[in-house]
């Protein structure tokens, strides 16, 4: 995607409602957000490092006034503080992830899988008090967070059904989101929304688990009831085939909510260095129809779900040292990691995929990373 089809992220960030009186309010809320996103993309990590960006003469400084500031000081690492300790992350949230969808809305008409998975901020853990847990939910084409919820790490099934928690537009017929397993009936029901689930059936679930496993052993009524797809990867010093087979033979036949597909994938990873083979066979269930995905399709979905690990987990975890992070009081926890993926979105929208190394240049390039966000 192009930089200029890239809207501009301060008028998002305006619609955060400020937490602070406004008598003694020194530096508008939006300015101080767009402040934490520039140096973010610097490569600061951390408050205080955000704090001493913006007052780098050479850096953060003179560009106060594009950022929104009405002053020449910007604020230091103690009003940096009280702010994100405050601020509606929410909020915040909803203004990114609108952002987000707007990008979306540039790409070509086709339907973007979202991938829903939990992720939880060790640092942020107190002695009495549980580390904050996140539940994020990534567009599987565009690469950016569209949503971002705090939940406790065993209600994440529950939180990923709720519809309140998404933005509206996930669950049009452009999206697929990606369903956890449950014990409980899946959302969506088919008398429900227009986005589609895509479920890995694991051991919770024992009966759907036992039909699916006698299913696929009946070659003759997988051929017969579906399609098939076959693709392979090396790196990494192995070599990996996927193997799916697809079938509606459960479709009318099993209670499970929504059930149009039975999906079977067999995973079949080669040491190169020893020879080593191993093997796998998983099983899950999917409401798209063969019409709308055929087994080529919904392989690629399934294999796409491992994008929230790879292209956002692992990325803050290694590049923003979200991990070794101790923010806890507050929505400072919260808040710093809505930036992280404000600011992988950011990138991610002007077509930077290599995010430490544009991270290192923007280092030197004060006034590119405030252009970033279309300042």
């Amino acid at each position: 995607m192009s930089a200029p089809a890239v809207p501009a992220l301060l008028p998002y960030l305006q619609t955060v409602p400020d937490p602070r009186q406004a008598s003694g309010r020194r530096h508008p809320l939006a300015a101080i957000l767009a402040l934490s996103c520039a140096a973010m993309l610097a490569g600061c990590d951390s408050l205080l490092a955000i704090a001493e960006w913006g007052r780098d003469p050479h850096a953060g400084a003179p560009l106060a006034q594009r950022l929104g500031f009405t002053r020449e000081c910007t604020p230091c690492v103690a009003t940096l503080h009280r702010v994100f300790r405050r601020v509606n992350v929410a909020a915040f949230e909803h203004a990114v992830g609108a952002w987000a969808a707007a990008v979306a809305a540039a790409l070509p008409e086709a339907a973007e899988a979202i991938a829903i998975d939990g992720k939880t901020l060790r640092g942020s853990r107190q002695p009495t008090v549980p580390a904050v847990h996140l539940l994020s939910a990534l567009g599987h084409e565009v690469g950016l967070v569209l949503a971002e919820v705090p939940v406790a790490a065993q209600t994440e099934t529950k939180w990923a059904r709720c519809r309140r928690c998404w933005p509206r537009w996930c669950w049009t017929g452009r999206c697929a989101p990606w369903m956890p397993p449950s014990r409980n009936a899946p959302w969506p029901r088919p008398s429900a929304p227009k986005g589609h689930y895509l479920m890995p059936v694991k051991d919770n679930q024992p009966q759907l688990r036992r039909d699916l496993a006698h299913l696929f052993a009946d070659a003759a009524l997988v051929a017969a009831t579906g399609t098939r797809a076959r693709t392979f990867s090396k790196g990494h010093g192995r070599l990996e085939v996927r193997r799916l087979w697809t079938s509606t033979a459960l479709a009318g036949y099993s209670d499970w909510p929504g059930l149009a597909q039975a999906l079977c994938l067999e995973r079949e990873v080669v040491r190169l260095n020893t020879g080593q083979v191993r093997r796998e066979r998983v099983y899950a269930v999917t409401s798209l129809p063969p019409a709308r995905a055929a087994a080529g399709a919904l392989l690629a979905l399934w294999q796409g779900h491992w994008g929230i690990e790879n292209r956002l987990h692992w990325v803050r975890d290694v590049g923003f040292n979200e991990d070794r992070s101790t923010a806890r009081v507050g929505g400072v926890p919260h808040g710093l990691t809505a930036l992280r993926n404000t600011v992988v979105g950011v990138l991610r929208a002007h077509g930077h995929a290599a995010i430490a190394a544009t991270r290192r240049m923007l280092a030197h390039h004060a006034d590119a990373a405030v252009t970033l966000l279309g300042l």
